[in-house]
């Protein structure tokens, strides 16, 4: 008997080009057993997992620069029911990605950019996702791993770029160019193992929602100065880690939820439902490892990122309000303030930076 089936194929022609975000099938052969093949997202960040429509503010904290996006690949995963609640499980195995990115930002997109793959795995629980008790229904916890062993080059580095909210850049691995401009000897490439582990939960009553995680990575790195017999080349294992909570209240008595909002009472003209309406707030920090900054003994700028111009860590409050008019139409606000430790000249902070954001969606 075939199994049943699902697809989705999700293309995004903004910015004016083509970007597929999702290509997949799935094969479930029962709840305990689905396959999964194609493009999809890595089952890994809690707030990149959940569906971009119900995403509570319009940018991701901190914690999803650590986190990768969509990749291709090859997933396994499927839900235990046991007395009162239920565990969830995925284990895939993918091109493997930068932290924060899909395969389609590669240099040939969706081409794989490096000979090794990525395993990643997750376990996901709601023990009490049936039970009679409705303050502990809620109520959700999980953990997620990924690891690769894989080796950059300059002018491949597999290192990331890290980015605040309003996507500029406020930390790179240090990039030496040639005359001609391309990366060469004495850039910062990967070269070693990369874990990342993540702890994440959320919890959901009535009209509140809380959500956090945390990502933390070890990630070895090495960087080769001078050349021949005089050659130098250092290595270390780097620790980032990236941590957010938000809570979110809905002022209307409507139901919070890690899924859709949907108004008990939603905007029709001619009747008297105004929809949902729903604040939040979030705290997210990314932190970067001293060790990335520091310099081998006697060798001035040995360091793997510049602490001159890269800050090392970020620390972002964002506050929002949330207008559901339906379950399927939303007017979002967001105000940002993003402070930074380095990242200027002579030890000094960089400027903090502070944003608005607006945006209207309908979402089917």
């Amino acid at each position: 008997m075939p199994a049943p089936a699902g697809s989705r194929f999700n293309p995004d022609f903004a910015g004016g080009k083509t970007v597929i975000q999702d290509a997949f099938v799935a094969a479930r052969f029962n709840p305990r057993f689905v396959v999964t093949a194609g493009k999809f997202k890595e089952p890994f960040g809690l707030e990149r997992l959940q569906l971009s429509p119900n995403n509570r503010f319009i940018e991701l904290g901190l914690p999803s620069d650590l986190v990768p996006n969509r990749d291709l690949g090859l997933q396994i995963s499927g839900t235990f029911a046991f007395a009162g609640g239920a565990l969830t499980y995925q284990i895939g195995y993918f091109d493997g990605v930068v932290d924060g990115a899909s395969t389609d930002a590669n240099a040939t997109p969706d081409i794989d950019n490096n000979d090794k793959k990525d395993w990643v795995a997750r376990l996901f629980a709601q023990p009490f996702l049936t039970t009679d008790v409705a303050a502990l229904r809620g109520l959700g916890a999980g953990v997620a791993v990924s690891y690769v062993n894989q080796v950059g080059s300059p002018a491949n580095t597999l290192l990331p770029a890290y980015r605040t909210e309003t996507q500029r850049n406020f930390f790179t691995y240090y990039t030496a160019t040639t005359a001609s401009g391309a990366a060469g000897n004495g850039t910062t490439i990967a070269n070693g193992e990369r874990l990342r582990i993540s702890p994440q939960a959320y919890y959901y009553y009535r009209s509140f929602g809380l959500l956090g995680e945390y990502v933390d990575e070890s990630q070895d790195v090495s960087r080769t100065l001078g050349t021949g017999t005089t050659a130098l080349t250092r290595r270390a294992r780097l620790k980032p880690e990236s941590w957010q909570f938000m809570a979110t209240y809905l002022v209307t008595g409507d139901d919070a939820s890690f899924g859709t909002v949907v108004p008990k009472r939603p905007f029709a003209i001619g009747q008297p439902g105004w929809g949902a309406l729903e604040l939040a707030a979030r705290i997210s920090e990314l932190k970067l490892d001293s060790a990335t900054f520091a310099d081998a003994k006697g060798v001035v700028d040995s360091w793997f990122a510049d602490p001159s111009t890269q800050a090392n860590k970020a620390t972002a409050w964002t506050l929002g309000a949330n207008w559901y008019l339906t379950q399927n139409v939303e007017w979002v606000l967001n105000y940002t303030k993003t402070r930074f430790d380095g990242g200027a000249a002579n030890g000094k902070d960089r400027a903090d930076e502070s944003a608005f954001f607006t945006r209207f969606q309908v979402a089917f």
